[in-house]
């Protein structure tokens, strides 16, 4: 009562849902207790059984209103859009090193001492290639992530919350790992932080230059040359950040300035799929195809089906798959889905978000092979032949 109290004062349009709507007997007997709210009639909704989602969905649609139209990303705007590009990782990789190099200044402060960098700063970059046009970016550094146990003090816990802003903000966030630390499980954690929220991500290796004077003084046995054994350092790192958008891994130094343009040159690529608008055609002869390739499991004796796809959002990567079951697409395929799609797109180093939409009324699923027609016909054969023998099975006599 309060917030409704709250939301007429505000004069805003007020959509009410009302949750746990499973029953319908508690919706009829408590349905119109919310009618005293004022906020009009209440829509029953289950988030956790998917009732009334598409309803409410299509409530908040109307409110809305059409669509905006959205401008054309071109190759001209790209070339003019200043990118806002993020440097995270744990404290002391090099992440500061690294926005110094690139800005030619030593704005920000550089320590051996972790933990330096308490707030996020962010900087203009035009950044002048040996050919073409200058890049533009916004260059944002933040403070180390640490562990959450690991948190002693209120500075370094707000420190932790204006870096999460940050990656939010961000288009492209630069993951940077330490060359003589390898993978960690924070750089974990991190880089599951970035996929979730959406955004473009590019791996850095830092500290390059020191893995080769050490890998020079001390050889490893098993490698015969430094380029063998950077190739098996970055099939180390592939496998332990292996749910990774398959994104670009660039091994740079900040103190010798190695690859930092190819850092760079990797950064606009990922934004330039993380930008691009898919047609609606081929979003759908592709997810048709790549469900052909290998169809979903049958759970409960329903297998998974795609009726209509169509990408609903781009910068962030989403696409909303119309389908008979929302809540049965098991994490395996999902993530299945998402690398087959990512790889027809040549999406690479952006995440695909699915959202799964509930669609009965469909008579013939988007896709429909061989295989899938052969499995129904089975099914129902199977099903007229129990049917049949039950018809014709004796009735059993009374006792006497």
């Amino acid at each position: 009562e309060q917030i409704a109290k709250r939301l007429h004062d505000a004069g805003k349009r007020v959509i009410l849902a009302m949750n746990k709507a499973e029953s319908d007997h508690h919706v009829a007997h408590n349905g119109a207790d919310f009618f005293r709210l004022g906020l009009g009639e209440a829509l029953p909704v289950s988030a956790e059984h998917n009732r009334g989602i598409g309803e409410l969905r299509e409530r908040i649609e109307e409110a809305l209103g059409p669509k905006p139209e959205a401008e054309k990303i071109t190759e001209e705007k790209i070339a003019e859009h200043r990118i806002r590009m993020c440097l995270v990782g744990r404290p002391n990789v090099g992440k500061s090193s690294i926005a110094n190099r690139l800005l030619n200044s030593d704005r920000l402060i550089v320590s051996e001492i972790p933990g330096t960098t308490r707030d996020s700063t962010s900087h203009n970059l035009d950044y002048q290639p040996e050919k073409g046009d200058p890049w533009h970016f916004e260059l944002i550094d933040t403070a180390g992530l640490r562990a959450a146990p690991k948190l002693s003090t209120s500075i370094e816990y707000f420190s932790v919350v204006r870096t999460q802003k940050a990656i939010e903000q961000a288009e492209i966030v630069v993951l940077v790992l330490d060359a003589l630390g390898g993978v960690t499980k924070q750089d974990k954690r991190v880089a599951g932080e970035i996929v979730k929220a959406g955004k473009g991500l590019v791996v850095v290796v830092n500290k390059w230059d020191l893995a080769l004077k050490k890998f020079e003084n001390e050889p490893l046995q098993g490698f015969d040359n430094i380029a063998q054994f950077k190739k098996k350092f970055l099939d180390a790192v592939l496998e332990q950040l292996f749910f990774l958008p398959r994104s670009p891994v660039v091994f740079t130094s900040a103190k010798e300035g190695l690859n930092l343009e190819d850092l760079l040159r990797y950064a606009r690529s990922v934004y330039q799929s993380y930008a691009r608008e898919l047609p609606t055609g081929q979003v759908n002869r592709e997810i048709q195809r790549i469900v052909e390739k290998r169809s979903p499991n049958i759970v409960s004796g329903k297998r998974f089906k795609v009726y209509y796809a169509l990408q609903v959002s781009h910068a962030p990567q989403a696409v909303r798959l119309y389908c008979n079951q929302p809540l049965r697409l098991d994490e395996e395929y999902e993530r299945y889905l998402e690398r087959q799609f990512q790889e027809a797109f040549k999406l690479y180093g952006v995440s695909i978000r699915f959202q799964l939409v509930g669609k009965t009324q469909m008579t013939r699923p988007l896709y429909d092979s061989d295989k899938t027609r052969g499995a129904a016909k089975r099914e129902q054969e199977k099903r007229a032949a129990n049917a049949a023998r039950k018809k014709k099975k004796p009735a059993r006599k009374p006792r006497r």
